[in-house]
């Protein structure tokens, strides 16, 4: 909700530049896509497909901090991130192979 009415307030009170108005458009468009097609894909398409694709995040996560900001990241995240995407792909495969489907939990 305070989302929302910061929303309808800004164009009243905000002194920022102009131009970063196409910018929060941009951002605002590209977070209701995002959801959107997130949304549909995990009700129409398997989860156990989708779920580790869900890891790519951090893959564009990575590459936008370091185009924007030049923020590499140190070593342990490197591994805490394998450490994760290894855990589920084991689950995944573990899971396939004694014929269990993933459980849905959205």
């Amino acid at each position: 909700m305070g989302t929302l009415f910061a929303g309808l307030c800004l164009p009243f009170f905000w002194t920022g530049l102009p131009s970063a108005y196409v910018l929060l458009a941009g951002i605002i468009i590209s977070g209701f896509l995002s959801q959107f097609f997130k949304n549909n894909a995990y009700k129409h398409g398997e989860i156990s497909f989708l779920s580790p694709l869900i890891y790519f995040n951090i893959v564009w996560a990575t590459l936008l901090g370091w185009a924007v900001w030049k923020e590499i990241p140190e070593i342990h995240v490197y591994i805490g991130c394998a450490i994760i995407i290894c855990s589920n792909l084991l689950i995944t495969w573990r899971e396939q192979k004694m014929g269990q489907p993933h459980r849905e939990t959205f």
